[in-house]
């Protein structure tokens, strides 16, 4: 079985991406070639996942594992052990494992396999203002054609459903931190797991990358000057976007010209991104107050930034 060394968790839509592609450049790093692989979210089941999400899911290249070298996925669900130890063949002497899965700052079981397999990981988790990330995980969705309604319809919808990876889109339930962070606390101490907040760290990243980087106990390096931003894409018709996407029409693209794609994109999205008003702020923050002073607790400093 392979040990990782490095677990970043998320929190999903707070700059796990981009982070990992950092560690990807990063020449101490040896990141899964399955970003996501989600191998310790025992209780995820590809089986029953709802027809959105089935749609939305990118297969692993026929033949992936027949590789040499293995292609670098996003993402996978990964159950077979010997699988999950072939994402880190790549690595060389030296180097630190690493994997970035969100879905283990959700799930109840990630937190005991990973000490288990991994008992000197070390963990970082990144939490974004709850509102903030909730609706950069909507505009995604919508997007994709997996909601159509409005953010605080699905909020409301989402509020009042079981969490199910694959099933619902966990907008709420994704921005409630503190037990999901509890969890995690019962099985890696302070010097072994890291919170970040994303509107400190992303103020100053590099400061913030050479300060990880150190905790991880790799050598750090210098980041592009020019971060790219992951900006979505609000569309005008979201049940248009819901046909294309569920009927899978969106493979139909590969027989298009660029321009032809162009111009659609300028039928189907707005210019210009959707834009939270402050009165929806305020009523889908009011989901959130609970969960926030108890992450104040658990954690022991003002979150006072995020109101």
């Amino acid at each position: 079985m392979v040990n990782p060394d490095i677990f970043l968790i998320g929190a999903a839509k707070a700059g796990t991406t981009s982070i990992a592609n950092w560690m990807n450049e990063n020449p101490g790093i040896a990141l899964s070639r399955i970003k996501e692989p989600n191998y310790f979210s025992k209780e995820i089941d590809e089986k029953k996942f709802s027809l959105g999400f089935k749609s939305m899911l990118k297969r692993l290249p026929i033949g992936y594992w027949t590789q040499g070298d293995l292609e670098f996925i996003h993402q996978g669900f990964i159950k077979d052990a010997k699988h999950y130890k072939r994402l880190f063949e790549h690595a060389s002497e030296g180097q630190k494992l690493a994997e970035c899965s969100t879905s283990y700052l959700w799930s109840t079981k990630a937190p005991a396999q990973v000490k288990r397999a991994s008992p000197n990981a070390k963990v970082s988790i990144v939490i974004r203002n709850p509102v903030d990330r909730a609706w950069s995980h909507y505009r995604m969705a919508r997007k994709y054609g997996l909601v159509s309604g409005t953010f605080l319809q699905e909020l409301e919808k989402d509020f009042l459903a079981v969490s199910v990876w694959g099933k619902s889109e966990n907008f709420y339930h994704l921005s409630c931190y503190s037990k999901s962070i509890e969890r995690w606390m019962e099985f890696f101490g302070s010097n072994q797991l890291k919170i970040e907040i994303y509107e400190i760290f992303f103020s100053e990243p590099q400061t913030s990358w050479d300060k990880i980087c150190q905790f991880w106990k790799v050598e750090t390096s210098i980041l592009p000057t020019m971060l790219k931003a992951h900006e979505g894409q609000d569309p005008k018709f979201p049940r248009i976007n819901q046909f294309i996407f569920r009927s899978n029409l969106i493979f139909f693209k590969t027989f298009f010209s660029k321009k032809l794609i162009a111009r659609a994109k300028n039928y189907l999205f707005k210019r210009d991104p959707d834009i939270l008003s402050p009165a929806i702020r305020e009523k889908a923050m009011n989901y959130f107050l609970d969960d926030i002073r108890e992450l104040e607790t658990l954690l022991g400093r003002s979150l006072s930034l995020w109101n």
